[in-house]
């Protein structure tokens, strides 16, 4: 479950604010304990960085940011960059999920991240391959979107499907309400509650 008193939309550009980013970009996050753990999926995203770059105006080029662990000399992708390190705590947690556009995380192997729920919670749309319990999370092209494992081609497409489509505030919206109906602790305790009293008069 996630709290969604501590995960919530701020405000986009006060959000870019606090990490001095900049206002009139689209941002894409990315970020993990440790971003080069294989299984995280960051070759894939530079992948896909770079079939986007082909397909886009220099104009409407995006930017990246990076949080977690990660080495700056490292990075070689062919957008512009900005690194946050760790983020410590939970509102600047929120305000980070806040302050991007989409989310990406081209995980090959997960159950179901709370990276993807705190993301939705905040109204920020999740571009991810649809492995493990992700597709469970995100509903394709109502909330966000699914790649086919290990397809930066894909994963390319549904970033730029989303980051310059006029619904993307639907996106946000369902995104929300998504997490409100399915994750929030509220929900979750209820439903543990109905199985409990399923359990007991089973008995």
């Amino acid at each position: 479950p996630i709290d969604t008193q501590v995960f919530f939309k701020e405000e986009k550009s006060e959000a870019r604010k606090r990490f001095n980013l900049p206002a009139n970009k689209k941002l894409l996050l990315f970020g993990a304990a440790n971003i080069f753990d294989e299984r995280k999926g960051y070759k894939y995203f530079v992948e896909a960085l770079n079939l986007l770059k082909k397909n886009l105006p220099e104009t409407e080029f995006p930017e990246i940011v990076f949080f977690g662990k990660i080495k700056a000399d490292a990075i070689d992708i062919p957008f512009n960059y900005h690194i946050l390190n760790y983020i410590g705590n939970s509102t600047d947690l929120r305000l980070l999920y806040s302050a991007a556009d989409l989310f990406i995380i081209p995980s090959l192997e997960d159950n179901l991240p709370n990276t993807i729920m705190e993301s939705m919670a905040c109204g920020t749309p999740v571009v991810a391959f649809a492995t493990g319990g992700i597709p469970e999370m995100i509903d394709h092209l109502q909330n966000g979107f699914l790649a086919e494992t290990t397809s930066s081609a894909q994963l390319a497409q549904g970033i730029e499907q989303l980051l310059y489509n006029e619904n993307l505030a639907e996106y946000s919206k369902n995104a929300i309400r998504k997490v409100e109906t399915s994750y929030s602790e509220k929900v979750v305790a209820e439903q543990y509650i109905s199985v409990y009293k399923s359990a007991i008069s089973a008995q």
